[in-house]
Formats: C-alpha cells, structure tokens, sequence
C-alpha cells in the first residue's frame, strides 16, 4: 500500500502543478480584461498551457486510468469524467475563437472551474477507488501514462 499511496500522491501532486499553472494563467487573461488592455499575449499563453500540458495530460488519463476503472460501480463516474474533458475541450476551442476581452475572460473562468471540479472528483473518488480495486496496479499504471503524457505532448509541439 505504500507504493500505492505514492502514486496518488504523484498524481495529485501533478494535478496541483496543472491546477496552479491554470490559475495563474486565468488570473492573466481576467486582468488584461479589466484594465482595458490586450488579452492576446495572455490568452496564447493559456492556450499553451491547455494544448501542452492539460489536453496531453486528459488523453493520457482516458487511456490508462480510465481504461483500468473496469468495475461497474466506477463506470458512471468515468462517464463523466470524460464529458468533462469534451467540455474542456470545447472551451479551448472557444477560447481560440474569442473577441472580445469579456469573452476571453468569461471563457477563461470557465474553463477553470470545469478544471478545478474535474480534479477534485479524480483526486477524492477516482484515485481512491482504483486503489482498492484488486484487479488494478496503479504502481504499474503510471510509467504507462507519464510515457503517454510524453507522447502527446511531443504530438501537441
């Protein structure tokens, strides 16, 4: 058990690096917003962020710890997850496609908000119960999904 709890720990310890970086930039774009100036330079830079890290980050989880949350009891739950990450990804591509400042900044908040609450429900509900699934290494599952994570981000460059 140990071992496992290292791995949880990575992950969201990875999730809180993504979560920070995210907040950081949304804090950018909203302040651009507000005092009348551009948001181009802190817009690309969310979507930066969004493109390298946090999209390549979603795929690598649907292919490795969603696809290990076999039981029936976590299949609504992954569900969700997922749609989750469509949402996310459907405001990155309105986040491309935005204006205005209000725009940038509403789109932004968004997609923080989807972000913060989709990590919460990885880190407190879906994490701990691939944990105590019998039928899932977890230890085994995260060199898989860093290897991904490498892959699509060298796929997103």
């Amino acid at each position: 058990m140990p071992v496992t709890a290292d791995i949880i720990n990575a992950i969201t310890h990875h999730h809180t690096e993504l979560q920070d970086a995210l907040t950081t930039r949304v804090g950018a774009v909203v302040t651009a917003a507000r005092t009348n100036g551009s948001c181009d330079d802190p817009v690309a830079e969310l979507r930066g962020l969004l493109a390298h890290d946090i999209v390549p980050h979603a795929r690598a989880e649907e292919d490795v710890l969603y696809a290990a949350a076999t039981a029936d009891t976590l299949r609504p739950l992954v569900a969700g997850m997922i749609f989750e990450h469509e949402t996310l990804l459907g405001l990155a591509d309105r986040l491309a496609a935005v204006t205005t400042a209000v725009d940038a900044a509403a789109t932004a908040y968004a997609i923080e908000a989807v972000f913060i609450g989709h990590v919460r429900r990885e880190n407190e509900l879906l994490l701990p119960a691939l944990a105590a699934d019998p039928d899932v290494d977890l230890p085994a599952l995260l060199p898989v999904m860093e290897q991904r994570f490498a892959t699509y981000q060298a796929a997103a460059a």
